[in-house]
């Protein structure tokens, strides 16, 4: 195995080692001291008063049961009681009942959490009784050795000596062998700050007490039960007062660590918000400070809603790569409820939900925390943290991977709506241009035509639009006039009318009719373009001279021809089908003539389309009303009136459509149409 600088790494080798001495080191204890034991009182049977022999079992194991976390380590005054049994009993009944103790501790916290196998919950169990039953032997050979006694009747001087080495040896022993354990288990690393916190905290709370076991031996010898009793009750309130005033500090250590990592977590994310994985890397990092990520899924919904990206993947203490999944069961749950939950034991509780996978052998996993990723109410993402052993996680540790999921979730909600922020401005950028490219397309003015007076309208509803309109010069001073309508709306509406202008100007342009140009530009649109849309076209051919005027519809709305002597308006309602549909179509033209006053009002359906708050339309009857109202105005003051009606009976409605009006009115011409 390789570092990153290419070199060969022992570390594993060294890993292998530890692990392989570890294997043998905590058996080796466990049955060596046990068995020592048992050669001891087979050698050298003790005297035994068996009820208190049992008192004293029940005591060291009750003070166990109230022991105070310091250090990072649970400590308890049950040496006091241990060493009390060696002055009264002596060193092999003192094994006895230490060991017993341990074993008695051991099952009420089974029965209380459970294990995973028989070897994992006899594992520490024994290495911790097969080391008290050595300890026991140990420190009271060498009180013996130094001229200690056992059922000391006061506390004479010349016990000083043979006492002193009693507890010195007893604690070097006890701490000597946990730290080697720790050296085999974690390293030197760990084994440093195991005798930095772990050692230094015990030499204040378990080995100053320690003498008090004189005192409680000389107590029995002048009281006797009632004495060892009394003692027992001193010793139980001691216990319980110390673990409570040690647990109280505890939590305020503990929640001023959570509020120091907290605020490194907010420092460190606030630096990293420009990169989803950069937080998502943070989050994991000081979640493993807080508990065991050997473990560790750490999953964000994606933007769509239908897939989530499992950005960390822990399984067995091995990353593996991102992957992007369809969104399980554990989001839909954390969608419903929004907070944390926490599984002590799988082998005993059920999930709402399948949780994904994490590692290969998904049975050995016995507990499981599950924090969403809030983000006020919207859920950004979760976490999944799993343990092989049950009960791995406490409120405080639920509470503190919550704070810093929520801060990692508010990070990834403000980057996101940043980058959404940022797509939008430069869409609305893309789009304004566009927009301004579209216009430029289009004639800003309209064309001088002898006899004739030409105005128009286009109105998008969005940034751009669908309808177009053009005039186009042609021979013997004509004038091409075409209004249009894309199918679609908004950006691809826009492209299909800008592809769809140039062909359809393109082929009018080099035609010998309107027929015969519109039928071409068909072709080409059908050729040209790959999608669904197609539009409708207007388009007539005014010819000054004749006074005429030749059309084509291909599916357009029917334009309103107003006849000013008659007073009357017609449809030109005579049209084929839409350009874009089908490849070959012919096209049907119409001539008509056209005299002093005529009027012709050519739109798309945005104008008759345009709808009021009570689902109205504005329709071709108004349209009509209008046209017949205001024939003798300009065409310029007609399509001002359409507008004013039209945006008085929407009111405050948004438009929906786009809108486009070209009118012609026939002026000074003599003679009568026929």
């Amino acid at each position: 195995m390789t570092n990153e600088s290419g070199r060969v790494s022992v570390l594993p080798f060294f890993r292998r080692l530890s692990w392989r001495l570890l294997n043998v080191y905590a058996p080796s204890v466990a049955i060596g001291g046990l068995t020592i034991l048992v050669v001891a009182t087979l050698l050298l049977p003790p005297s035994l008063d068996l009820p208190l022999f049992l008192f004293l079992t029940l005591l060291s194991t009750s003070i166990r049961w109230l022991g105070f976390p310091i250090g990072g380590v649970t400590n308890s005054l049950f040496g006091i009681v241990d060493l009390m049994t060696l002055l009264l009993f002596g060193p092999v009944v003192a094994g006895w009942q230490a060991a017993l103790a341990i074993l008695l501790h051991s099952l009420l916290i089974y029965i209380r959490q459970g294990r995973r196998t028989v070897w994992a919950t006899l594992q520490l169990p024994l290495f911790n009784a097969g080391l008290k039953a050595a300890m026991a032997l140990i420190s009271g050979a060498v009180y013996l050795a130094l001229g200690g006694y056992l059922r000391p009747q006061g506390l004479e001087t010349n016990l000083i000596v043979p006492g002193l080495a009693l507890c010195g040896s007893w604690f070097a022993v006890d701490y000597g062998a946990w730290s080697l354990l720790e050296l085999f288990a974690g390293g030197r690393q760990r084994f440093f700050q195991w005798t930095h916190y772990a050692v230094m905290a015990a030499l204040m709370v378990e080995l100053l007490p320690l003498p008090f076991a004189f005192l409680g031996a000389v107590i029995s010898a002048h009281l006797g039960i009632r004495g060892i009793v009394a003692f027992a009750a001193a010793l139980l309130l001691a216990s319980l007062s110390v673990n409570l005033m040690a647990r109280a500090r505890s939590r305020l250590e503990a929640r001023v660590v959570e509020l120091t990592t907290l605020n490194r977590v907010s420092d460190e994310i606030i630096r990293a918000s420009q990169d989803e994985r950069d937080i998502c890397e943070i989050v994991y990092r000081y979640a493993s400070r807080v508990v065991d990520t050997t473990y560790f899924l750490l999953g964000l919904l994606n933007e769509d809603g239908a897939t989530e990206t499992l950005a960390i993947l822990i399984a067995e203490g091995e990353r593996h790569e991102p992957r992007t999944l369809p969104v399980g069961g554990v989001v839909a749950w954390m969608q419903e409820h929004r907070e944390p939950l926490v599984v002590g034991d799988l082998r005993r509780e059920q999930l709402p939900f399948r949780p994904r996978q994490v590692g290969t052998d998904a049975g050995t996993v016995r507990s499981a925390v599950f924090v969403p990723m809030l983000a006020g109410q919207d859920l950004i993402g979760f976490m999944s943290i799993q343990s092989q052993l049950p009960h791995s996680f406490s409120a405080d540790d639920t509470r503190i991977l919550s704070a810093m999921a929520n801060q990692a979730a508010m990070a990834i909600a403000n980057l996101r709506l940043q980058r959404q922020a940022q797509m939008r401005e430069r869409l609305e950028r893309e789009v304004h241009l566009a927009s301004e490219i579209q216009r430029s397309l289009l004639p800003s003015s309209c064309p001088t035509v002898p006899g004739f007076e030409l105005s128009f309208d286009w109105r998008s509803a969005r940034e751009v639009s669908g309808d177009f309109y053009d005039f186009l010069a042609l021979p013997d001073g004509k004038l091409g006039i075409v209004i249009a309508d894309v199918s679609d709306k908004g950006m691809p509406a826009a492209l299909f009318m800008a592809l769809s202008r140039s062909l359809v100007r393109a082929a009018l342009l080099g035609a010998s009719s309107p027929a015969e140009g519109l039928q071409r530009a068909n072709r080409w649109i059908v050729k040209d373009s790959s999608s669904d849309m197609f539009l409708t076209l207007f388009y007539a051919v005014l010819d000054p001279v004749n006074q005429t005027l030749t059309y084509v519809n291909a599916g357009h709305n029917p334009p309103l021809l107003m006849y000013h002597d008659e007073r009357t308006c017609h449809y030109l309602d005579k049209h084929g089908i839409a350009l874009g549909i089908l490849d070959e179509v012919e096209y049907q033209e119409h001539t008509i003539s056209l005299c002093a006053g005529d009027m012709l009002l050519c739109y798309t359906d945005g104008v008759t389309d345009a709808m009021n708050g009570d689902g109205d339309l504005f329709g071709e009857e108004r349209l009509l009303e209008i046209a017949r109202q205001y024939c003798d105005h300009s065409p310029q003051e007609i399509i001002d009136h359409i507008n004013a009606a039209r945006e008085s009976f929407v009111d405050d409605q948004p438009a929906f459509d786009d809108a486009t009006l070209v009118v012609v009115r026939c002026a000074n011409l003599e003679g009568h149409s026929s």
